[in-house]
């Protein structure tokens, strides 16, 4: 009797359970995002910078992924930091169900958490700090959070923070078509604006641009005897919206013994000497911005060893990604460029950098 009693029990749960409106957790789930910047540092001279994130704690099980929520910067003037919380909606389950004709109500999201601080390059003083919930609270269309990306970038001159947003839903059964757009944060005076985002394909075009140092590409499998560790972390990227700069990451622990890097930015090994000596050079990332659009030759200088040269010969551009659907080896960093399908793209997006102050 007893144990019929406890069964009964368990259906009455489970039935219960499947009766909760799958609304009430199904289609929101919670975004965060929490950057601190560690350190920064100009070059000797000129422009190029550098800014050291390091994460809470170290991840051995770091081999196979590694994540950390980033600064971002403002060539080359600026670091900007998040410390948001917020709910945002799961998109991809609400176009399945429409797809599958579930009639499901969708909450209301909440944000709980949104400021933006903004420190100098090289000290890391608080320029300011700016709490954007309230203007997130009383926009005038109800918009919702994309968890990523966020950016920085430059309008009509002026240094903007910017959110992707979207149109927000509360019914599987809404008939809606979701439009995207920025919310943007002025980093010097504060106030905000709407704006359209931009297009795919000039954001095609940029990631396009810097695909010579993929992993697809070979080049990390072509210098593999002069470079430090698999470089399975690092990223060499464009900072999209900013003219002639490029983002070069690394994890402290695939940091090339390279000395040119540290003769351009003095500060720079003492503190990964600094880090290392604490253990935190597998969960710390340093991001390396180099302005006035260095060559790929160049780039490629700062990844290898002390003494080594890299090389593009022998590498591959696929069929999918030539300009004339063949497949292409290549040997140097110039013929790469030539046969590389790049998309056409409306380049005015670009923007140039502010200055570093003296």
């Amino acid at each position: 009797m007893k144990k019929s009693l406890i069964f009964l029990g368990i259906i009455i749960i489970i039935l219960l359970s499947s009766c909760t409106p799958k609304e009430e957790y199904f289609y929101i789930k919670k975004g965060s995002y929490n950057s601190s910047v560690y350190s920064s540092g100009y070059a000797t001279e000129g422009n190029d910078y550098y800014y050291i994130n390091v994460g809470e704690r170290d991840s051995e099980s770091g081999d196979k992924h590694r994540y950390m929520d980033e600064s971002l910067s403002m060539p080359s003037r600026y670091i900007v930091d998040i410390d948001a919380e917020y709910q945002t909606l799961r998109y991809s389950e609400i176009e399945r169900a429409v797809k599958d004709g579930v009639n499901a109500k969708i909450p209301t999201y909440n944000i709980y958490r949104f400021i933006v601080n903004i420190y100098e390059i090289g000290s890391e003083k608080l320029v300011r700090s700016i709490d954007i919930k309230p203007f997130l609270d009383n926009l005038s269309e109800e918009l919702c959070i994309v968890e990523s990306p966020y950016d920085v970038l430059a309008i009509k001159g002026q240094p903007y923070f910017v959110i992707t947003m979207c149109d927000a839903v509360h019914s599987t059964k809404e008939e809606k078509n979701i439009t995207y757009k920025w919310f943007c944060v002025n980093l010097l005076t504060g106030k905000y604006l709407m704006s359209e985002i931009s297009p795919v394909d000039f954001r095609r075009r940029r990631s396009a641009e810097t695909t010579i140092f993929s992993t697809r590409s070979g080049f990390y499998n072509l210098n593999s005897d002069i470079i430090t560790g698999s470089k399975r972390f690092m990223s060499i990227e464009n900072l999209t919206y900013w003219e002639g700069c490029k983002d070069m990451a690394f994890f402290l622990d695939e940091l090339p013994n390279n000395e040119k890097l540290y003769s351009k930015f003095p500060s720079l090994k003492s503190e990964v000497e600094e880090l290392k000596s604490k253990g935190k050079i597998k969960n710390s990332r340093v991001h390396i911005i180099l302005t006035g659009d260095p060559s790929y030759d160049e780039l490629a200088s700062y990844v290898v060893d002390e003494g080594k040269e890299a090389t593009f010969d022998g590498m591959t551009i696929l069929e999918n990604e030539s300009v004339d659907g063949k497949e292409h080896t290549v040997h140097s960093a110039d013929e790469w460029f030539k046969y590389r399908n790049l998309p056409e793209a409306d380049m005015s997006w670009l923007s140039p950098i502010f200055p570093r102050e003296e």
